[in-house]
């Protein structure tokens, strides 16, 4: 699971989005990236024990779950 926040000192806050890149544990694999809490699934880039995806624009705060 990834949250991501988005702290800004001017209100109201813009949404930002965010390229997020990970490395897995050795011999893990993704095998779906989702936002939650509805699920809509994330395009992802896997390239052998890492990934890398775009978090959609959010404005406070968003969380994604990273299937194993």
């Amino acid at each position: 699971m990834v949250g991501l926040l988005n702290l800004q000192q001017e209100l109201p806050q813009l949404p930002v989005g965010a390229t997020v890149r990970l490395t897995l544990d050795a011999g893990q694999r993704a095998r779906q990236v989702a936002r939650l809490p509805d699920g809509a699934p994330v395009i992802y880039r896997a390239a052998g024990e890492q990934i890398a995806f775009d978090a959609p624009p959010f404005d406070t705060f968003t969380m994604l779950a990273i299937n194993l």
